[in-house]
């Protein structure tokens, strides 16, 4: 059986001509398959203006992340420009410490970018349930001054750095 096969969801059979119905106005629910491509595995964080997705990728066979903006949000001019700025700012960078974004969709009144999906710990818990040694701090330090210089010289400014929205691999890799 192939990974398709075993992966395949009802749900995730519509064409992209159909229309699609969506189960709650701000939240995707496990098992919704947006544009017949990308189904919802979970809720991986809400925060202010969105939220972000685990999701499988079925033409591509891999997960990926899908970070959308509320639909309020969507609804005002500044916001959703400022979410697309975003997905452009982010595809001109290219460094192994910033997040790779890759693709803008629009669904009915839902907006989203799929992204890399990082298997691993925010910064945040990687510290709670770790005992991290000086070393390891240090390390991840450096590979985040490493990212921010790197955007600072493209132009780029990250608003809102914080643990939280920090993601350390299994590699330890931020």
């Amino acid at each position: 059986m192939t990974s398709e096969e075993e992966n395949a969801n009802p749900n995730c059979d519509l064409s992209h001509d159909e229309t699609q119905v969506i189960e709650s106005p701000d939240e995707f629910a496990p098992g919704t398959c947006l544009l017949g491509r990308f189904e919802i595995q979970y809720l991986q964080g809400r925060g202010r203006f969105g939220a972000v997705y685990k999701a499988y990728d079925r033409q591509l066979d891999v997960a990926v992340a899908i970070k959308t903006i509320s639909p309020l949000s969507s609804q005002t001019e500044q916001h959703l420009n400022a979410f697309k700025q975003e997905l452009l700012l982010l595809r001109q960078l290219s460094h192994p410490n910033i997040l790779r974004v890759h693709e803008y969709y629009r669904v009915e009144s839902h907006h989203f970018i799929t992204m890399d999906w990082v298997e691993g710990l925010t910064l945040s818990q990687y510290l709670n349930e770790n005992t991290a040694s000086l070393s390891d701090v240090m390390a991840i330090g450096e590979q985040l001054l490493n990212g921010l210089v790197f955007a600072q010289e493209m132009g780029v400014t990250h608003g809102d750095i914080k643990p939280d929205n920090l993601l350390i691999n299994s590699d330890g890799k931020l």
